[in-house]
């Protein structure tokens, strides 16, 4: 067995351990963005109403002016 191959088979544990410690962060990162999509998929509505009220109230905001200029 040559020096090489008895560093290597030393390295794997380790490695292995990294690789495990970096997929359980990926694990929770997953599960946070999930969560996430989860969150804005139950504000849509609300956020679609709020855009409407938004643009209701510009548009009339701009016939109220446009009618004092006018005057």
């Amino acid at each position: 067995m040559s020096e090489s191959d008895s560093k290597s088979r030393s390295n794997k544990p380790m490695k292995y351990a990294q690789l495990h410690y970096e997929l359980n962060k990926l694990t929770k990162n997953i599960q946070e963005l999930d969560q996430h999509f989860k969150q804005t998929n139950e504000q849509v509505p609300a956020l679609l109403k709020m855009s409407t009220l938004h643009a209701a109230m510009l548009m009339s905001a701009q016939s109220v002016l446009n009618k004092e200029d006018n005057s």
